[in-house]
């Protein structure tokens, strides 16, 4: 889905257990989201140039009140994280 809705991402979407791709192309990157939607993975362009508002990092994860659960270059990191953490 996500290459449909965002044809230019320079990247592929991690495998994070858990997740879908809910991806639309009115959002600023790919999303991948749980199954009752209150934790969104945001998965931001690999090339920084190309990342909206300048995103620091590529992977950024926000619970349904917008709060940053964790930001990361790493998918080894996204993934352990859920592996290790409950948000």
């Amino acid at each position: 889905m996500y290459l449909t809705e965002f044809p230019d991402y320079d990247g592929t979407m991690p495998d994070v257990p858990g997740f879908t791709d809910q991806s639309w192309h009115n959002d600023i990157c790919p999303k991948l989201m749980n199954a009752d939607e209150s934790v969104i993975i945001w998965c931001d362009y690999v090339d920084p140039d190309l990342r909206e508002m300048g995103a620091k990092h590529r992977f950024n994860v926000t619970n349904e009140g917008d709060s940053f659960l964790l930001s990361t270059d790493s998918a080894k990191e996204l993934i352990d994280f859920f592996i290790h953490v409950s948000p």
